[in-house]
């Protein structure tokens, strides 16, 4: 088995038209992932637990092969016997262990699933080389946490056990010849690019794809792969739109323009980008401050603002608005949306309305100036910061001051670097500042009400606690029943769920911590000057950050270059006896969901797997009367044959 190549010297000569290139920012000056700013490269070159589906709201197995509950407070997790590490060593449960187990030893590491894993997981048992079982707290059961937590890195143990013998402070190693299982391994990288190389002797492409993971089972196509550090936005759009890159994680307004020019989104129309909510967020309110912590200041605020404009505007026809739910109508998880909540703020434009509660709360403009005055004479002005560069953000806050203007209340905005931002908000010296968070992970939306109204979870930027510096311990015992629940569209929890969600988004309405206003996908575009297949509405796919997700590697596994043949495939038509997931076919084409007795036609290469899994056959299922005849028949033939005795 080939041993990875040393990082070389000298960038290699690669070619064009074998290679992806994506923006990175920036790029790092170490692959160490327990350290800060290991970034990009460690998503092709290690591999994780399980990826995550974004469009149908699942797990992948993916270094897993299964998960089962044993019993209420046990997880069992089974490692993939193929994998293995790229020096050939095996991939095997000890290692996932060993990989949770350094969050608990090194407290203080980057990496997050493995420190914060033991919030609620009291113990990880090893079964076997393969099985290993994860033992919850028995007073915190949280498997949502958990389910969260399963989309982890995982790290060879027989290496890391060597570096943590040779430094004191495991962070500070930049392990610049990275050895994962991932396809990719890190050939070459400098201030500018990082390159890496496919790893021909992957263990994935000796798997078979199946309905859980239709990934596996081949080598992606791409030979070569460079994460290019960019600077900006402009810069990112215009290396995008000459061909000179092929994924990009970058906003840019109007990308609709370059459509003839080879670019590629999730959609041909708004919102362009793609169908979750992963960026959904909205102004967020000191509540440390006065008079911004005056719960009528904050609700005429909300009134006062034209959130469709803004949501639209500010984010260039990609986003849309939502009200005080934070859930879609459309969303799949439209059923946990509160009528209450919904009633309680009733999220409209309405000036007018915005005026009448100010006034009535005796906060008016005494002195003239135009700008209004609580009933002990502090104005109503704001100061309100978003990073320099960060340009929808700062165009969504030069409209929210735009509009507060025609109310009586003035915000001064300031635009610090990002580290100075941060500086600020983390300090407090700021009344309104913007935040966007997924309401579309593995967990649905608990993550994203945790990130609003759990103090116990950190919100970015801060180190601990709320930006708002909201603290309501009534949400804590919401957040952690909540938690207690694996699979929100089980039809048996449904009710229950609904109703902890909906005291969330009532308790939202009613503190307005936070008020949301636009929700969008990530700003991900693509080149195919070189490469197609990659995710659109046609043929779906992770809406992933394409310099940092893992679930790159599955988009690598879908493209195809533009200079190859296509796969010469053969099809057939198979019955389908019982419901089957969507996939990605043989032929590199999306196909179903499809459901119980349809006659479909698939190439032969997944009939024969689906077939094989009980899931299709060649020939058709009986018909409901045929089954009750046979069943009848086949009652009758005891008695007939004792009477034939």
């Amino acid at each position: 088995m080939a041993l990875p190549s040393p990082v070389v010297a000298q960038p290699p000569a690669v070619k064009r038209e074998e290679t992806v290139i994506h923006n990175a920012w920036p790029v790092p000056t170490h692959f160490n992932p327990l350290a800060p700013g290991a970034g990009q490269a460690l998503h092709h070159t290690y591999e994780w637990l399980f990826l995550f589906d974004d469009v149908n709201l699942k797990l992948i197995p993916w270094i897993a092969e299964s998960s089962e509950w044993i019993d209420e407070l046990t997880l069992e997790v089974k490692i993939r016997k193929e994998a293995h590490w790229q020096d050939g060593e095996p991939l095997t449960a000890e290692d996932v262990k060993y990989t949770f187990e350094l969050g608990k030893k090194y407290p203080g590491i980057a990496l997050a699933e493995p420190r914060v894993i033991w919030v609620y997981v009291d113990s990880i048992e090893l079964v076997d080389d393969y099985t290993l079982r994860f033992h919850l707290k028995q007073e915190n059961p949280a498997k949502l946490a958990l389910k969260s937590l399963l989309h982890c890195m995982v790290l060879p143990k027989h290496i890391w056990e060597k570096i943590e013998e040779e430094y004191e402070d495991i962070t500070e190693f930049k392990n610049i010849y990275p050895v994962g299982s991932g396809p990719y391994k890190v050939i070459y990288h400098d201030d500018t690019k990082i390159i890496s190389e496919r790893y021909d002797d992957w263990w994935g492409k000796d798997v078979s794809p199946s309905t859980e993971n239709p990934y596996l089972g081949k080598l992606p196509e791409p030979k070569w792969l460079i994460s290019l550090r960019v600077t900006c936005n402009e810069e990112c759009a215009r290396l995008l739109i000459a061909g000179d890159m092929d994924a990009s994680q970058c906003f840019y307004p109007r990308v609709w323009e370059h459509f003839d020019e080879g670019i590629v989104t999730w959609f041909k129309s708004p919102p362009f980008l793609g169908p979750t909510p992963k960026r959904t967020g909205g102004y967020v309110f000191n509540l440390k401050r006065y008079p911004i912590n005056d719960t009528t200041v904050r609700r005429a605020i909300a009134f006062a603002l034209d959130r469709t404009t803004i949501a639209e505007r500010a984010f260039s026809m990609y986003a849309t608005t939502v009200d005080i739910t934070c859930i879609k109508p459309e969303s799949p998880l439209a059923f946990l949306r509160s009528d209450e909540a919904i009633a309680m703020l009733d999220l409209k434009y309405d000036p007018e309305y915005a005026k009448k509660l100010l006034n009535e709360a005796d906060i008016i403009d005494r002195d003239g100036d135009g700008i209004r005055e609580m009933p002990d004479g502090t104005p109503l002005i704001f100061k309100a910061s978003v990073p320099e560069g960060w340009t929808d953000w700062m165009i969504a806050l030069e409209m929210l001051a735009s509009y507060l203007k025609d109310i009586g209340i003035k915000v001064e905005t300031v635009y610090p670097d990002v580290a100075s931002w941060k500086e600020l908000i983390r300090g407090g010296d700021f009344d309104i500042t913007n935040w966007q968070g997924s309401a579309w992970a593995a967990t649905g939306v608990w993550d994203f009400y945790r990130n609003i109204l759990d103090s116990r979870t950190p919100q970015y930027p801060m180190i601990t606690g709320k930006s708002s510096r909201y603290n309501n311990t009534e949400v804590w015992p919401i957040i952690d029943e909540i938690a207690k629940y694996w699979d929100p569209f089980d039809p048996t929890v449904k009710d229950e769920l609904k109703g902890l969600y909906g005291e969330l988004q009532k308790i939202l309405a009613r503190d307005l911590p936070m008020l949301p206003v636009w929700a969008w996908d990530n700003p991900v575009s693509y080149q195919t000057k070189y490469w197609v297949g990659w995710p659109n509405e046609d043929n779906p796919g992770p809406r992933v950050n394409v310099n940092g997700d893992p679930e790159l590697l599955i988009i690598l596994q879908m493209i195809r270059s533009v200079t190859a043949p296509p796969p010469a495939v053969e099809y057939t038509h198979v019955w389908v006896i019982k419901d089957i997931s969507a996939f990605i076919g043989a032929d590199g084409k999306s196909y179903g969901p499809f459901k119980e007795g349809e006659f479909v036609r698939i190439p032969v290469d997944n009939a024969e797997r689906l077939i094989a899994e009980g899931a299709a056959s060649y020939t058709p299922p009986a018909a409901p009367e045929v089954k009750k005849a046979l069943t009848d028949i086949i009652k009758m033939l005891g008695p007939i044959s004792d009477l034939k005795s």
